[in-house]
């Protein structure tokens, strides 16, 4: 049990001993994933309110769900 121990210690702190340290492929692939979840937020939001605006719309039209119809 305590040879488990042991080795599970050490190759919990192995990565950090053997440095962690992104290749400059990684660094690319990792700033190109990051600018894209920026682009995707910005695109959700206007999308969501463009959804909201249609919505808004849409009751105005055939009038709200809430008249209990």
């Amino acid at each position: 049990m305590r040879s488990l121990f042991g080795l599970l210690l050490v190759l919990l702190c192995l990565p950090g001993l053997s440095g962690c340290e992104r290749t400059p492929l990684e660094r690319l692939v990792y700033e190109h994933a990051r600018e894209q979840a920026q682009v995707n937020a910005v695109n959700f939001e206007r999308n969501k309110e463009a959804r909201e605006r249609q919505q808004l719309a849409l009751r105005r039209q055939f009038g709200s769900d809430d008249d209990g119809d």
